[in-house]
C-alpha cells in the first residue's frame, strides 16, 4: 500500500528532528593552539547550534527538491508545517548569540541552484570565535568548525545570457521595410573547370597525459601524552620546526572525532594540543587546501582516549 506523501514527509522531518537532538549533548574537542578554553554551557552550545545548522540545511534541500531545485529567499520561509513548523521560530537562532538578537546565521542561498558545488557556504554562525573561527553549513549538509575563506563563497549573478538572449537584447524592437534591390539580368559567364584537391589528410588524435599522482606526504606528525594537573589529559600532536611548509594561510589542521563531527584550524605552529573530553579514537592530520584542491600531507596519528 502507498504512503501518503504529506505522512512520508512527517516522518522524514520528524527523522531529522530527532538527530538533531541526539547530537545536541554531544561536546566537541578544544583544540588549545587557538586558546580556546570554553566552559560546559558553551560546549552544549557549541553542539546544538551545529545541530540546528544541520537541519537547517538538510531542510533548504528539501525544500529545493520541491521548487525547481531553487532553494529558500529566506530562511523564515521554512516555518510552515511542511518544514520547520509555524511555532518553531527560536530553531533559526543561534545558542551561541545573545537572546534577542533575531536569525543566528548569515545566509547565502538565496541565488542557489543545482549547478552550484556542494562545498560552497550556505549558513555562517553570526558568532565569532577566537582567531576568526566560526560555524559553517555547506549546501551538501556539511557543518564544520573553521575558519572561512572567500574561496568558499558562491558568487551570483554572473551567469552569462545564452546567444538567443543576447540576439534579442540587442536587436531593435521593430525594423523598418526595405525596399527590394533591382537586380541585373545575369550575365553568360564561361565555365569553370573545378579545382583538384588533395586528398584529406587523417588527424591521429592522442590521448592526453595522465594526471600525476597527488604528493606524497611530506610532514612527519608524532603523538605525545601528558598530564595538566590531576585531571587535565592532554594529547600533543607535532611535527619538526623544519618541516614548516610556506605559505601557511593554506594549511590546516584536521580533526576527526569519535562523534563524527570535524574540526579544523589553521596552521599557526608545529603543534597541536587537544584535551580529552570523551572516550573514543580521535585522528589528526594536516591538509592543503586552496580552492578546490584538499589534499593531506602528513600521515595520521590516531589518539585514543579512554
Amino acid at each position: 500500500m502507498a504512503v501518503p506523501k504529506g505522512v512520508a514527509m512527517k516522518a522524514l522531518l520528524l527523522s531529522i528532528l530527532c538527530f538533531a537532538f541526539v547530537l545536541a549533548p554531544r561536546c566537541p574537542a578544544v583544540n588549545d593552539a587557538t586558546d580556546l578554553s570554553p566552559s560546559e554551557d558553551q560546549k552544549v552550545a557549541l553542539a546544538r547550534s551545529m545541530s540546528q545548522m544541520r537541519l537547517i540545511s538538510h531542510l533548504c534541500l528539501l525544500w529545493a527538491l520541491e521548487h525547481q531545485g531553487k532553494f529558500p529567499t529566506d530562511l523564515t520561509e521554512l516555518l510552515t508545517d511542511r518544514y520547520l513548523g509555524k511555532d518553531q521560530a527560536q530553531l533559526l537562532t543561534c545558542p551561541l548569540v545573545k537572546e534577542g538578537a533575531g536569525v543566528g546565521y548569515f545566509y547565502y542561498g538565496k541565488a542557489f541552484s543545482e549547478e552550484i558545488p556542494g562545498e560552497k557556504v550556505l549558513l555562517l554562525s553570526r558568532w565569532r570565535g577566537p582567531e576568526g573561527l566560526r560555524l559553517v553549513a555547506r549546501k551538501d549538509g556539511s557543518v564544520v568548525l573553521e575558519v572561512p575563506r572567500t574561496a568558499d563563497f558562491s558568487v551570483a549573478g554572473l551567469a552569462t545570457p545564452s546567444p538567443a538572449k543576447r540576439v534579442a537584447e540587442t536587436a531593435p524592437a521593430t525594423t523598418p521595410p526595405v525596399e527590394p534591390a533591382k537586380v541585373a539580368p545575369p550575365v553568360a559567364m564561361p565555365p569553370v573547370e573545378p579545382k583538384k584537391t588533395a586528398p584529406p589528410v587523417a588527424v591521429v588524435q592522442t590521448p592526453p597525459p595522465p594526471k600525476p599522482p597527488p604528493p606524497a606526504p611530506a610532514i612527519s606528525l608524532s603523538s605525545q601524552t601528558y598530564t595538566h594537573g590531576k585531571r587535565d589529559h592532554r594529547y600533543q600532536v607535532s611535527f619538526p620546526a623544519s618541516s614548516m611548509p610556506a605559505g601557511r594561510e593554506n594549511y590546516v589542521w584536521v580533526l576527526d572525532q569519535p562523534s563524527h563531527i570535524t574540526i579544523t584550524a589553521p596552521l599557526t605552529r608545529e603543534t597541536y594540543v587537544l584535551h580529552s573530553t570523551g572516550p573514543g579514537t580521535y585522528r589528526v592530520h594536516l591538509e592543503y587546501r586552496a580552492g578546490l584542491d584538499h589534499h593531506s600531507v602528513s600521515n595520521e596519528v590516531e589518539l585514543s582516549v579512554k
